[in-house]
């Protein structure tokens, strides 16, 4: 669904992480990870068409990213970003209605686009707050929100930056349940995260970045183990068994 061959991505046509190569088949669950600053968003936005690759070539169902026109990208991909807009006066159902523009050929909501609404705003647990104005929900709701936009859109590559930011722990682990969802509905995902147990969680592979390079990639127990993270984050880290899963542990 997604192939990227010797992509470089940054901005102003500076590269801040050069060199990667990926394919990211429809149902898969890729987490990208590494340090503040290793070009996490950068290659997320990226994958989201709001920056031009600096070198090689992006593929999205089989096309160059170039060749899509604006809607039909985002009846393709969606993002979550980092930092949801909270805009002035929206309510929480008008936002998620907002990603419905994919699919509509006017101004007007149809019936089948409010039943989407409805329907993604249960699946993130926000449809109580339909009503609420966006710019008064707190951010973890309005994170939620931003899924539920997202998903709306009904995208083939769902692509989430930090997802579990601002999230109690619930919410966290209901944010991952609802990418698995996505991953078994034949959508591709895409995340970038700083919570490594989160990824061993629910991600099936990583790609770890470290001073804009491709440190490791494969499937998340591999690549997400004690030598690769302690050169990515420049600690001494050790994988320590848990009931859960294996999970990483630094001396304070």
């Amino acid at each position: 669904m997604l192939v990227a061959q010797g992509l470089a991505v940054g901005r102003a046509g500076v590269a801040v992480v050069s060199g990667i190569n990926l394919a990211v088949p429809a149902g898969e669950f890729l987490a990208v990870v590494g340090e503040n600053g290793s070009g996490k968003s950068t290659l997320l936005a990226t994958l989201a068409r709001q920056l031009a690759p600096v070198a090689g070539q992006l593929l999205v169902g089989g096309r160059d990213v170039g060749g899509y026109d604006f809607r039909a990208y985002a009846r393709v991909v969606a993002l979550v970003p980092q930092v949801s807009a909270q805009a002035l006066g929206f309510t929480v159902r008008e936002a998620v209605l907002a990603g419905r523009f994919a699919h509509s050929s006017g101004i007007v909501e149809t019936d089948a686009d409010y039943e989407a609404a409805t329907r993604v705003m249960k699946q993130t647990d926000c449809l109580h707050l339909a009503d609420a104005r966006l710019d008064q929900v707190s951010g973890g709701e309005a994170q939620r929100v931003a899924l539920a936009r997202a998903l709306a859109q009904e995208p083939s590559v769902l692509l989430l930056d930090e997802p579990t930011t601002h999230l109690d722990w619930r919410h966290q682990r209901e944010i991952g349940r609802l990418a698995k969802e996505a991953c078994a509905s034949g959508i591709a995902v895409v995340a970038a995260v700083h919570d490594v147990g989160w990824a061993l969680d629910y991600a099936s592979s990583a790609l770890v970045l470290c001073q804009g390079q491709l440190l490791a990639q494969g499937p998340v127990a591999q690549s997400l183990n004690a030598d690769t993270l302690s050169q990515a984050y420049g600690l001494d880290v050790q994988m320590i068994a848990t009931p859960g899963g294996p999970r990483p542990f630094t001396q304070p």
